[in-house]
């Protein structure tokens, strides 16, 4: 529901650099930072495995949403769900 806290979480094997958490409202045409970014612009996350980043659903009404967890560094590595929602 619009303005409701959800929480994000995933694991990470080897070395865990900062990533994007980002928000698409039309099936990944178009991708949106979640919330304050920091680190270079990278969304500052819990520093613990499993890593966690509390996120406020926005007023953004679609049967087309997406999230996904992307490293600009690793882009071939981008996790994202895997049906719209």
């Amino acid at each position: 529901m619009v303005n409701d806290s959800v929480t994000i979480a995933w694991a990470s094997t080897g070395t865990f650099t900062p990533v994007r958490l980002q928000f698409s409202s039309d099936n990944g045409a178009t991708w949106y930072d979640m919330g304050h970014v920091t680190l270079d612009g990278y969304t500052s996350v819990a520093n613990t495995d499993p890593y966690t980043y509390s996120w406020t659903v926005p007023n953004a009404v679609t049967a087309q949403a997406l999230v996904r967890i992307y490293d600009p560094n690793y882009a071939a590595q981008v996790v994202s769900t895997s049906t719209a929602f």
